[in-house]
């Protein structure tokens, strides 16, 4: 039987899929080009999907298990690395896609809130489980700043994914 896309995996089952509706991952699919260097807030079976087709994923995990499962299976042009908090991992902005979907989800702000650092001009910012009250003053200023475009599934509360298109006026 194959793997839901909204059901969650143990750290020892990391799918090639994102964890994102088919509608949203059909589209981020559509943006992707084989240059592109992304980054993710999460690790996982998107990870690996990105891999394959972009040349570069630095995904920044927190938690050991899914850090050590994903770490194991990722291709050589995918990095992961452990958040250890408080400090901050090292990056190298800005990157032509940001997808932000990690835990623990009060810590999405910080991406948000950077989003004008991390994403080129003319990126594109995602993220997932958009309408979560944990970050809705951060998304609410980030959508008066860029054109974005919504994925609403109508299957559980959080499971809509919004695009931002950095540098772009909505």
């Amino acid at each position: 039987m194959a793997q839901l896309w909204y059901k969650p995996s143990p750290p020892g089952e990391v799918h090639d899929t994102p964890w994102l509706s088919p509608d949203a991952t059909r589209y981020l699919e559509s943006l992707l080009r084989p240059d592109m260097h992304v980054l993710e807030h999460g690790s996982g079976g998107s990870t690996i999907w990105l891999a394959k087709r972009v040349e570069l994923v630095t995904a920044v995990e927190h938690d050991p298990d899914w850090h050590r499962a994903v770490k194991s299976v990722a291709p050589s042009n995918a990095q992961v690395i452990l958040w250890d908090k408080p400090k901050l991992p090292k990056l190298h902005p800005p990157y032509d896609l940001v997808l932000v979907d990690g835990e623990p989800v009060e810590e999405r702000a910080y991406y948000i809130r950077a989003a004008e650092k991390l994403v080129k001009p003319g990126g594109v910012f995602v993220l997932d489980n958009f309408n979560r009250p944990e970050y809705q003053a951060e998304r609410e200023s980030l959508e008066k700043r860029h054109r974005h475009l919504e994925f609403r599934f109508s299957f559980g509360l959080y499971l809509n994914t919004q695009f931002f298109f950095i540098g772009q006026k909505p």
